[in-house]
């Protein structure tokens, strides 16, 4: 690209013919350069009549000097024949190349001189706009920016997306302020943003200079999520495979939340259509059928249900739940005793009545509880009970008569709707009598009848005094069976005299010392572990240990060895002492601890023998 140039001709004599030009001025609105041209010779003799002769000078296909005939330049200073200036119109995109055809020239006594054609390109001329413009939403407004060339410069603005196009504007200036339609959307259903095209034509006057494409963004508005009427989604109480399946209510511990969805009430915008529903509780997002929470812990709950659309664009509603509150049911004011007919507490009765309060979560009214009594001879099996009323005293052995001689065990049971229940039992003595001997002769019970042959029975609430006293439970004793089996409890006499059972465990707690749980004798060793925790063993014999000797210095050696047969009673690495024998003498025994199952041992000795003996060793750790 040029702005300026000469062109000679050959040198003879050191003269030469030229034209040369350059770039006066553009015209950005005519699309025109004008150019400074002019032709002549720069002489280096003198030269008389009809002596120079020139021929035609053309410009891009235009003849700017005829040609000429010259005499007397003799004083050796350049010489212009021509000048002028020439308008070169440019290509319709600003570009232009011209040329500056073949010229030549003649002197006197030197003969001709030539030059061929050359070809210049001029700088461009800034023709049609390049429009610009950023990322743009649909249903917003977005300026387009036109940097024409020339301030006369006018523009028209179409764009195109997908299927659709459009008239911008006309006979714009610099720039350009276009809200794009929200029917654009329409024509991306599927996808959150797409691309189009603008172009920009530009005129001078009514004049075409060129047009410009370029491509552009648009993305979806937030807006345009879908559209929801009330009822598009409902959230009902989920009580299934639990125990409240057959309550109707939201209960606490065992319902679930899910949601229903209507798409009749949900519209989604410019050709989008419903891609997905979800429910969340807890930061937990269920995004497939059935849309189900996790079982509500709580009394209060916040439920989000959403629906995205083919876009990718949600709208959601919360939705809060109150939960009744859950607790298994409860029974207080309990009471079993031996009663008469009536319910009234005898102490010969040959009734078992019973009466309880019942405590239980209401759920709306959704929840009832019932309270059945049952009664058994001791040792015997409960039958199928009696229904009893909160509050209210009943008799729970029914229609059958209880003898005054024998024990039993009742019990009340309370049961929810949800199948929940509590219970309370408790024992019914025998009549009270001072003395009692069993039919036959061959059992006798102080302050109760007499049950179990070949038993003195007393009393519960009564005791033994003279000195020393005794519970009925001590005096109650049975048969041994296996006089060689482990006690399961040890009898323990008190200071006051009062006989007490304890445990072997609780027996040895009580001491408050260590004791021995487990010891015993292994392939050359004896252990012990310790309730502590404490574990150790030690060598009963000695043993034959190898390794490779090295010298310590002179006749000193020593061997390294690893011991694995101690027993695995270790939890970690133990540590130890103890003395061996490398070749005559006592050497010294030194352990590391290496790992629970095996110690390191170096021995140290006079002989250079890849044998060792070890003659004692202690080793301790834990074991727990």
């Amino acid at each position: 690209m040029a702005t300026d140039a000469i062109i000679k001709t050959n040198v003879k004599y050191g003269s030469y013919f030229w034209v040369q030009w350059s770039v006066r001025e553009q015209d950005a609105a005519r699309n025109k350069t004008v150019i400074l041209w002019s032709c002549g010779l720069h002489p280096e003799e003198q030269y008389y009549t009809n002596a120079i002769r020139m021929s035609a000078v053309v410009i891009n296909g235009r003849t700017v000097y005829s040609g000429g005939t010259y005499s007397d330049i003799t004083d050796y200073r350049e010489e212009t024949f021509a000048s002028g200036t020439m308008e070169i119109d440019h290509e319709s995109d600003g570009s232009k190349t011209f040329t500056v055809s073949a010229f030549s020239g003649w002197l006197y006594g030197n003969g001709d001189y030539n030059a061929p054609a050359q070809s210049f390109e001029l700088p461009t001329i800034p023709r049609a706009t390049v429009p610009s413009m950023g990322a743009a939403t649909i249903g917003e407004e977005v300026t387009i920016s036109l940097p024409r060339a020339s301030g006369t410069f006018t523009h028209t603005l179409t764009y195109s997306f997908g299927s659709a196009s459009g008239t911008i504007g006309s006979a714009l200036g610099t720039s350009a302020v276009w809200r794009l339609p929200e029917s654009l959307a329409a024509q991306i259903p599927h996808d959150p943003g797409g691309t189009g095209t603008l172009t920009c034509v530009t005129y001078s006057g009514s004049t075409l200079i060129g047009s410009k494409t370029i491509a552009f963004t648009a993305s979806v508005p937030g807006s345009m999520k879908p559209a929801l009427t009330p009822g598009w989604a409902t959230v009902t109480y989920d009580n299934s495979g639990t125990k409240a399946s057959a309550i109707r209510a939201w209960v606490q511990g065992y319902s679930k939340a899910r949601a229903e969805f209507d798409d009749s009430r949900i519209t989604c915008k410019q050709g989008a259509s419903v891609r997905g529903y979800s429910i969340t509780y807890l930061g937990k997002t269920v995004s497939e059928s059935p849309y189900r929470t996790e079982t509500m812990g709580g009394t209060a709950a916040t439920v989000r249900c959403t629906v995205t659309d083919s876009r990718g664009l949600s709208a959601y509603e919360d939705f809060e739940i109150a939960i009744h509150p859950y607790a298994p049911p409860a029974i207080t004011g309990a009471r079993l005793y031996r009663a008469d007919g009536d319910g009234a507490a005898s102490d010969s009765g040959t009734h078992i009545a019973g009466r309880a309060t019942a405590n239980y979560s209401s759920i709306g009214g959704e929840n009832a509880a019932a309270i059945r009594g049952y009664w058994k001879a001791v040792g015997g099996s409960y039958g199928s009970g009696e229904a009893l009323s909160s509050g209210v005293t009943g008799i729970i052995s029914g229609s059958a008569v209880i003898s005054t001689d024998r024990s039993y065990v009742a019990k009340l049971v309370i049961t929810d709707s949800l199948g929940n229940t509590a219970e309370f039992e408790d024992s019914i003595p025998t009549e009270r009598v001072a003395f009692h001997l069993k039919e036959g002769g061959n059992g006798a019970a102080f302050g109760k009848a007499a049950e179990t042959e070949y038993v003195l029975e007393l009393a519960e609430d009564w005791e033994l005094k003279g000195g020393k006293k005794a519970g009925a439970g001590i005096l109650q004793t049975t048969a041994a069976t296996d006089l060689n089996a482990a006690a399961e409890k040890i009898a323990v006499l008190d200071g006051d005299g009062t006989v007490r059972y304890r445990t072997p465990a609780e027996l040895l707690a009580d001491l408050g010392a260590d004791y021995i749980v487990e010891q015993g004798t292994s392939d050359g060793w004896a252990y012990r572990k310790w309730s502590s925790g404490t574990a150790e063993c030690w060598l009963l014999e000695s043993k034959t240990v190898t390794g490779s000797p090295s010298s310590i210095i002179g006749t000193a050696y020593f061997i390294s060895a690893v011991l694995t047969d101690f027993p695995a009673i270790f939890s970690e690495p133990p540590r130890g002492y103890g003395s061996g024998r490398l070749g005559s003498g006592i050497g010294w025994l030194t352990c590391i601890p290496n790992e629970k199952a095996s110690i390191k041992l170096f021995i140290t000795g006079n002989a250079n023998s890849t044998e060792a003996k070890v003659e004692s060793l202690l080793l301790a750790g834990r074991w727990k």
